[in-house]
């Protein structure tokens, strides 16, 4: 159920200030990233793609990596709790507006776009596209959702937007995020699902969505009647909103967004962990996630995981394994590269790695070289 909520916003004082010449660096053709971000004992910190530390870890609260590396969303420390869009390659703060919230609000043709207060208007835009979008009014809260037509082959974009008086609308993608007419005010909005699959009722998605109007009194606890609109926004009648009266609208399984079940991850890392059978994988010609076992000092057997490099004679250069960090998936224009949350001992920090040069310096830990204190990756370390 989406309700709204009153967001404050202020205006962020924590910005960069660089030593001199290091914003005069040009980007190369592929606009790279100038600027990295690590992590040092849960602190954030900045270093440029020739290994100096440009900001010591602590100068923020948090970095999201966004869109291949070239832009981050920092959130500022506590007496600075507002969040800004760094340009990657410069440092430059990125002015589209007042950073509503650092989680995109959406994403349009793999491009991801935030909500931005500019002008006492809402806009939505992002640093990666000439498109931005203004509202038609100043909405408190803003979510976006997809919905589907029943085979789940195409998709629609909507945006529910709530207004300082509770008011809720509906604004589509397909119309410049304009308020549809089909839709009446509403105060409660709920999606509706496909159960695609008999069998498990975790295979379900949205295909339709329901509104208690205004003038359609008071919920009455989960059992409330609605309008219910499906991908095309075709207005199919009021009912209650109850498994079984959708399934009969409908003429398909369906479930209500509460009973639509969502499947259980096992987990963060590319490595998961209780999942049974052999999850090595080959990053490039040179570097693999190796299963492999070890001899313990209970003389058993242990398998672990090692990032490993094959040297010039063939031989794999064990690096570190997943008993002292772990490996995640970080995408980039079509490549992968990894970050590496190392977790024990005296290496307690999080680094990127990017073992094709996608996007950083190739076969690179990025990460100052005072951090790290281990042996296997100094050759890794920028210098």
């Amino acid at each position: 159920m989406l309700r709204p909520v009153l967001f404050l916003f202020f205006l962020p004082v924590c910005m960069f200030i660089f030593p001199q010449g290091l914003l005069a660096q040009e980007s190369d053709a592929n606009e790279r990233p100038f600027l990295v971000p690590f992590r040092v004992e849960g602190k954030w910190g900045m270093m440029d793609t020739l290994g100096n530390e440009v900001k010591a870890p602590g100068f923020c609260k948090h970095i999201d990596v966004r869109d291949d590396f070239s832009y981050y969303v920092i959130t500022g420390l506590s007496d600075t709790p507002a969040c800004w869009l760094m340009d990657s390659r410069t440092g430059d703060r990125i002015n589209l507006g007042v950073l509503r919230s650092a989680a995109p609000l959406l994403e349009i043709d793999n491009t991801l776009f935030y909500q931005f207060e500019k002008d006492n208007k809402i806009v939505i835009a992002s640093p990666n596209s000439r498109k931005k979008y203004v509202l038609d009014a100043r909405y408190r809260e803003i979510s976006a959702f997809r919905i589907y037509d029943r085979e789940g082959e195409r998709e629609a974009l909507f945006l529910v937007a709530y207004d300082k008086d509770s008011t809720g609308s509906i604004l589509s993608a397909s119309g410049n995020f304009k308020k549809v007419k089909q839709v009446p005010p509403f105060r409660r909005m709920e999606l509706v699902s496909r159960i695609a699959a008999e069998d498990d009722p975790r295979a379900s998605f949205p295909v339709g969505f329901a509104v208690e109007t205004l003038n359609q009194g008071t919920e009455n606890g989960t059992n409330w009647n609605a309008r219910l609109f499906d991908f095309r926004l075709v207005d199919m009648g009021t009912v209650p909103v109850t498994d079984s009266a959708l399934t009969v609208m409908f003429g398909i399984t369906m479930v209500t967004q509460d009973n639509a079940l969502v499947r259980i991850s096992p987990g963060g890392g590319i490595i998961k962990n209780g999942l049974d059978g052999d999850q090595s994988i080959k990053l490039n010609q040179e570097f693999a996630i190796k299963w492999t076992h070890k001899k313990t000092v209970t003389s058993a057997f242990n398998y672990v995981y090692y990032l490993v490099h094959k040297q010039a004679n063939n031989n794999l250069r064990e690096l570190v394994s997943n008993k002292d960090a772990r490996f995640d998936w970080v995408s980039d224009r079509g490549e992968k590269l990894i970050s590496i949350w190392f977790k024990e001992g005296e290496n307690r920090f999080k680094a990127y790695f990017d073992y094709n040069g996608a996007a950083l310096p190739k076969h690179k830990l990025m990460i100052p070289a005072k951090y790290y204190k281990g042996e296997e990756m100094q050759p890794y370390l920028l210098r």
